[in-house]
């Protein structure tokens, strides 16, 4: 369990960083935003599916899961898209 909290918690830096630099100059950055934001929503529906058919396990698992599928479409409907 601590290497999968480690890689997430590494995973997760990462892709913090990358949406940071595309937040950044939204403009130039309008794919890169775009396909990071289909990432994790897709992510988040994998994560899903596992739980339906696994169970949730750890609490914090099914709070990922929610957030991983609502922000990346609310984020494009409320903001991204504007600038496309």
């Amino acid at each position: 369990m601590d290497s999968q909290i480690r890689f997430l918690g590494g995973t997760y830096i990462g892709y913090g960083a990358a949406l940071c630099w595309t937040s950044y100059d939204i403009w130039e950055r309008q794919l890169a935003l775009n396909i990071l934001l289909a990432g994790l929503a897709l992510g988040g529906i994998g994560r899903a599916i596992s739980a339906g058919v696994f169970g949730w396990g750890l609490p914090w698992v099914q709070r990922a899961t929610i957030t991983e599928i609502v922000v990346p479409p609310l984020v494009y409907w409320l903001g991204s898209r504007k600038y496309v």
